[in-house]
């Protein structure tokens, strides 16, 4: 088994001797290496590998592909890894043109390679610091998203509170004369008023955008809230594509904001409902929701804290993500949508996301292009007996 406290230096080398004096002047306890003989070999290890590389060394001339195309393949493939460049010589021109290609140093062999252990963990250094700024820069570019997101919401919620309050008491004076009304026409108006109620909750969740404020949490049936939003999508979406509630009443409560789970579950729906729709509707097509007890122990990647969990499994049968799609997904205002479509920008999953952690729970994706969809989110779980009602304000 590998020992993570050493630095693997992957040694792409097809002379024997050359690969003999390069292990022996790194066997110290420092490194691990790896070594392969020929370029293609090297190459689709670079590309497949998940394992994390701190150094590549790479001769020049290989059996096969040769280690200029070696570097070129795998930084047009998006793995930028750290390469040194073996040279026979200390021409010039081989090395500029390799540096041009994306190694970080070059070393002729001639020279021997006494310094080398060194100029590997210069190297390494280097690359570490390449990869933070990236880092860096990235965490800034989406707190510059963020901030202008605060700023549209700012615009646009005070507006959108007076038309809410408009329909609202357009529609509760409605409902006082209920006598004029068929029954059917009255559980039109009580879905309407219900669907305004959830948008008062979204202002109220957007003015949270800008202040941070914690949401209230209760105690509620995770059923109740599915069985609602999929009634909704039922009623409003295409019949072909089948609505899969795999729960059951009672059966899992979790501690969470009852408006924030509806609206978690109406933009995974509709955005599952759309991947199928672009795909093309056929019969057999659905949205699923699915739920399981999780039992946290110990840390893992997730980050969840020890203790029960509700593991809830939203899946779609739609047209799939590409690992860009999935990487960038949670990200303020990515979209799949071409520039000019209405269908939304691609705020959605940055909310859910943002809801989903201020719950103290995790949200991530499984996916493949071409395949099904299923977003997998935790939420603490609660004692089934504690049901609560929300306070009114």
């Amino acid at each position: 088994m590998p020992d993570k406290n050493l630095l693997k230096v992957l040694l792409v080398e097809d002379n024997d001797a050359d690969a003999h004096f390069i292990g022996k002047a790194l066997s110290h306890k420092k490194f691990e290496v790896v070594r392969l003989a020929d370029g293609q070999a090297a190459l689709d290890y670079l590309l497949n590998s998940e394992e994390e590389i701190g150094v590549v060394l790479i001769d020049y001339k290989l059996p096969f592909v040769d280690g200029l195309e070696v570097i070129k393949e795998s930084r047009k493939k998006g793995k930028n890894y750290p390469f040194i460049f073996l040279t026979v010589d200390s021409n010039i021109d081989t090395a500029v043109e390799a540096m041009k290609a994306g190694a970080l140093d070059f070393l002729p062999k001639i020279k021997g390679y006494t310094g080398l252990s060194d100029m590997i963990e210069k190297v390494h250094r280097i690359h570490r610091a390449i990869i933070d700024k990236s880092i860096l820069e990235k965490q800034l570019q989406s707190r510059q998203k963020m901030d202008t997101l605060v700023t549209l919401t700012r615009c646009i919620v005070h507006d959108f509170n007076n038309i809410l309050t408009v329909m609202e008491g357009n529609i509760s004076l409605l409902l006082l004369n209920d006598s004029n009304f068929t029954e059917q026409q009255l559980d039109f108006l009580k879905n309407i008023d219900r669907a305004c109620g959830h948008a008062v909750d979204l202002a109220k969740q957007l003015r949270k955008i800008n202040r941070d404020l914690p949401s209230e949490k209760i105690n509620i049936d995770f059923y109740e809230i599915a069985h609602e939003v999929f009634s909704l999508l039922e009623n409003t979406t295409d019949k072909i594509i089948e609505k899969k509630l795999e729960i059951e009443s009672g059966e899992f409560i979790i501690n969470a904001n009852p408006s924030e789970i509806n609206q978690i579950l109406l933009n995974l729906g509709i955005n599952a409902i759309k991947a199928i729709e672009e795909r093309g509707t056929r019969p057999g097509d659905y949205i699923k929701v699915s739920a399981e007890n999780y039992i946290q122990k110990n840390s893992d990647r997730m980050g969840l804290q020890n203790g029960e969990y509700v593991h809830i499994l939203f899946e779609d049968n739609g047209k799939g993500m590409t690992e860009e799609v999935k990487r960038k997904a949670f990200d303020p205002y990515f979209t799949t949508r071409t520039q000019g479509e209405k269908e939304g920008q691609g705020l959605g999953l940055t909310i859910v996301n943002k809801i989903v952690r201020e719950h103290k729970g995790y949200i991530y994706i499984e996916s493949e292009a071409g395949k099904k969809t299923t977003f997998h989110i935790f939420f603490p779980k609660r004692n089934p007996k504690k049901k609560q009602k929300l306070k009114k304000t």
